[in-house]
């Protein structure tokens, strides 16, 4: 008997619009894709909520890579930090509020400037 993979709906989204990552193509069958590829666009109730798009313009930036790899370094360096330090968990948590204004405010002048 014959199994049948079952795929996220986003892998779908990426197929309409020509944009499977090859790890994925290769391991999909050719008319599979080519049938999501005529499926109509309004088949998914609720497609408008992920930002395929949005994420399709930021990955095309020449920056993009640069940005993710910085993000991860800086998470994988708090996360370190905080895995070490149990006084300075216990800190951030008590100044929650004041880190995250700080971030944001940070985050707000970048976009201006």
């Amino acid at each position: 008997m014959k199994t049948y993979n079952s795929y996220h709906t986003c892998i779908k989204q990426l197929a309409k619009r020509n944009n499977i990552p090859q790890t994925y193509l290769v391991c999909i069958n050719r008319t599979t894709v080519w049938r999501w590829k005529k499926e109509p666009d309004d088949k998914y109730l609720g497609k408008e909520l992920t930002n395929i798009d949005l994420l399709g313009r930021f990955l095309e930036r020449k920056e993009s890579k640069t940005i993710i790899r910085t993000y991860l370094k800086v998470a994988n360096a708090i996360s370190g930090i905080l895995s070490v330090s149990n006084q300075l968990h216990k800190l951030l948590k008590q100044n929650k509020k004041d880190f995250i204004q700080i971030i944001l405010r940070y985050k707000c002048k970048k976009r201006i400037n």
